[in-house]
């Protein structure tokens, strides 16, 4: 006899409430911008997991510029979510290669830096792509990463990003409707096309953060 299959309920107050809206946004292109303590990251890790579990396919390359430093950043952030959320024992995490799949249904999370473009090419029918300090890259990393963004198993693909609010960045030309703001403001942006979101946010935002311990942590170390 067949087994049911297994039914997992993520709690919605796993996410903050300024993310909640967001856990099923459909743009193909979704650019998160926040300062530490945003919550941002951690959102995009807790979204990634629930997806591998829940969707029938999911494939991700979860990417930053220089591969090295994924380990104790996005790869830790996956692994962190796995143990909190008391599931290790349906992903199979590869700690050679920061690779992670779900035993589930073969879904997959796989690193990759911009500097290691052999494995861009061996990898086949990519569903979502999370670009973490997206700000380092350079508008050909996010090309090259839109050409290898393709599969028919799913009705749209993704692109997510995830950056400081940072000057110069050549995101402002290409994703903004108004490029040319004095700053970006909090909440939703004005994008370029329809099919972008773009979302700032600020540790004012986290309820979990302590705001006037955090500003002032803040505004000591500005002063070093």
């Amino acid at each position: 006899m067949a087994k049911a299959p297994l039914i997992f309920d993520i709690d919605e107050t796993e996410f903050l409430p300024t993310f909640k809206t967001y856990i099923t946004a459909n743009q193909s292109v979704q650019i998160f911008i926040g300062s530490a303590g945003s919550g941002k990251s951690v959102f995009l890790y807790k979204r990634a997991m629930a997806m591998a579990l829940g969707l029938p396919y999911f494939r991700m390359l979860f990417a930053r510029k220089v591969k090295d430093t994924i380990r104790d950043s996005v790869f830790l952030g996956f692994k962190d979510t796995i143990r909190e959320w008391g599931l290790q024992e349906y992903f199979n995490v590869k700690e050679g290669s920061m690779d992670i799949t779900c035993n589930l249904n073969g879904n997959m999370l796989l690193s990759f830096g911009m500097d290691d473009p052999e494995k861009l090419k061996s990898v086949k029918d990519i569903s979502h792509v999370l670009f973490e300090e997206f700000s380092d890259s350079e508008q050909g990393d996010f090309a090259e990463l839109q050409r290898r963004l393709r599969t028919d198993k799913v009705a749209k693909t993704q692109f997510w990003g995830a950056l400081n609010p940072v000057a110069g960045w050549w995101g402002r030309q290409y994703f903004f409707k108004d490029p040319e703001a004095d700053e970006i403001p909090n909440g939703l942006v004005e994008a370029s096309t329809e099919d972008t979101l773009i979302l700032k946010t600020t540790y004012h935002t986290n309820p979990h953060i302590d705001q006037v311990s955090y500003r002032k942590k803040n505004e000591e170390l500005a002063a070093l």
